[in-house]
């Protein structure tokens, strides 16, 4: 009985997982790329905080394979974290910048979340999301 409910899933929950986990990986491969490229000589404080905001962006995904409403709350403050960062250090067009690049996590969470609102219910009140 017990397999059964675990192997229950929303399609929201499982699309925002993959938006999530897409949007981590692309954006992964280009700063580990970048990384690699320049070495430890150029590195800003804009590498380093970009560098943490992606290292939790990342245990946010997989925290949302493992627990869908706790990763949902932790992606949508990885968008949050994500786009004050962008905010802060973009030059210009800080709003736009800030908004796309965050947009995918904060999708992501909302549609997660969604979804474990929804299979919660269905599950009674004992689950709670």
């Amino acid at each position: 009985m017990e397999s059964g409910t675990q192997q229950r899933t929303r399609p929201s929950i499982v699309v925002g997982q993959l938006i999530a986990s897409g949007f981590t990986a692309f954006f992964l491969s280009f700063l580990i790329g970048e990384g690699v490229s320049e070495g430890f000589h150029g590195v800003t404080w804009e590498g380093i905080g970009l560098t943490a905001v992606m290292v939790f962006g990342t245990a946010s995904v997989l925290v949302a394979w493992v627990d869908p409403a706790l990763g949902s709350r932790l992606l949508f403050a990885a968008g949050i974290v994500l786009a004050a960062f962008v905010a802060v250090s973009a030059g210009s067009n800080r709003i736009t910048a800030a908004s796309v690049l965050s947009a995918p996590y904060l999708l992501s969470a909302l549609a997660i979340w969604f979804g474990a609102r929804r299979l919660a219910r269905q599950d009674g009140p004992a689950a709670g999301a």
